[in-house]
């Protein structure tokens, strides 16, 4: 199944976040290793989301109402320039 415009919403592990102990040291090493293989996927796209979560892991569940949120905040902010880029009518 072949999609005609294609929309990223990517994780970032980057940003501040400074681990505080060896299990957190892994879940970052982690977080990294994701964003690097995702690379990819994002260069097929024509319009990735980038929301910088550092606070955020792959494996966090319990962070998921928070991601969700945020993705629905920066979607909102960012509507005009994704209709713009994936030239979606305003109907």
């Amino acid at each position: 199944m072949e999609a005609d415009k294609i929309l990223t919403v990517k994780f970032s592990a980057g940003g501040s976040y400074n681990p505080k102990n060896i299990y957190e040291v892994a879940m970052k090493s982690i977080d990294i290793l994701f964003d690097s293989r995702a690379e990819e996927s994002i260069k097929q796209s024509d319009y990735v989301l980038d929301l910088d979560l550092p606070e955020a892991s792959v494996f966090n569940i319990r962070k998921i109402d928070y991601c969700y949120n945020q993705g629905y905040i920066k979607t909102l902010e960012y509507i005009n320039d994704i209709k713009e880029k994936l030239q979606i009518n305003n109907t």
